[in-house]
């Protein structure tokens, strides 16, 4: 179910690829990474699951990072390669407030890790 659910969402946002937000829908590569985005569910679900376990929304400035920047923590916790499109289409999925700049392929976030003991107890889990 959880599949079916990302598959819809990514029909519904065709500025979605495997390398994040894509604007120029007329480059050669973007049918090609829009079909990697639909062969990394597998990813994306990993994404929602880290997003679940470890982080909650902000509203301060100083919890301001990039989809990019978290993207290399999940891949560090799951010991695998994880497409930037896979953590934005994650973290947009869950309704929670981003920014985006023109051109980039990231999206602008504010998040804030849960509490601590919570994550002492997964990571020795």
């Amino acid at each position: 179910m959880w599949k079916y659910n990302i598959i819809q969402f990514l029909n519904n946002h065709p500025e979605l690829t495997e390398k994040g937000i894509e604007s120029n829908r007329e480059d050669p590569r973007y049918k090609e990474q829009r079909v990697n985005l639909y062969q990394s569910l597998d990813e994306i679900e990993m994404c929602n699951d880290w997003l679940d376990r470890f982080y909650v929304p902000s509203k301060h400035k100083k919890d301001e990072t990039s989809s990019y920047a978290l993207k290399h923590y999940v891949e560090n916790y799951f010991k695998k390669y994880i497409p930037n499109g896979a953590f934005v289409t994650a973290y947009m999925m869950k309704y929670y407030d981003y920014e985006t700049v023109k051109y980039d392929p990231n999206l602008f976030v504010k998040v804030q890790p849960k509490l601590l003991e919570r994550q002492r107890f997964l990571y020795h889990n």
